[in-house]
């Protein structure tokens, strides 16, 4: 097993390497043109290259102003260094030209999460999920912030609606354990976090969860 993953691991930094070697050789062949720039910037944040990514998106702006995918990614970077504002703006930039661009009204509920403004943060979200049904980590993201505020009913709604569409997530089962067992329904949590350890062994904070939820039930 852990060979197999370290082929798959080298194949895709591999894969990372030849895709930023070919939008390299784009922007110095045509340095005008905004997507090898945007590209190359993807490229880097995968390797944790931040700022140089950052560079690489700021590049791309420079060219053409109104890129929407090099302002979601550079709010991303904004966001992944601490400075949330700064990515607010950006996601705010792209919503002005583009209100129904579901990454962006997702991206900024994170954002609006992370400074605590749980109710703009559902707002957000909530537009996310309404532009694009399916949109899995909208949906878990809506149901960890219901559970939050307390809406422990609205937050297992999300998390099922989240299994309907992907039933072998383990984390979302264990949060929906978590609600569960908010609201004493015991059973049903312990065969949560159950499912969430066949589907994930390793998974550490389910186990806690089953085992702590087990011994209110010895109570």
């Amino acid at each position: 097993m852990t060979t197999t993953l370290f082929l798959i691991s080298y194949k895709r930094n591999m894969a990372w390497k030849d895709e930023m070697t070919l939008w390299e050789d784009v922007i110095k062949k045509s340095s005008n043109k905004a997507r090898g720039y945007n590209n190359v910037g993807v490229s880097y944040s995968l390797q944790g290259r931040i700022d140089e990514a950052t560079t690489m998106y700021k590049s791309a702006l420079r060219l053409q102003p109104d890129y929407l995918d090099a302002h979601n990614n550079l709010g991303n970077n904004y966001s992944r260094l601490g400075d949330i504002n700064a990515a607010i703006a950006e996601y705010k930039t792209v919503l002005r030209l583009k209100p129904d661009d579901a990454v962006a009204r997702y991206n900024m509920g994170n954002a609006y999460e992370r400074k605590g403004l749980l109710n703009e943060a559902i707002s957000e979200y909530r537009s996310a999920i309404k532009l694009k049904p399916d949109y899995l980590q909208a949906r878990s993201n809506l149901g960890n912030v219901y559970f939050a505020q307390g809406q422990i009913e609205n937050a297992i709604r999300e998390f099922r609606e989240s299994l309907r569409l992907i039933p072998d997530i383990a984390e979302t089962h264990n949060n929906l354990g978590v609600a569960y067992g908010a609201q004493g329904k015991i059973t049903e949590a312990i065969m949560e976090f159950q499912t969430a350890l066949r589907l994930k062994p390793g998974f550490e904070k389910a186990r806690e969860n089953l085992e702590m939820i087990q011994k209110e039930r010895g109570k």
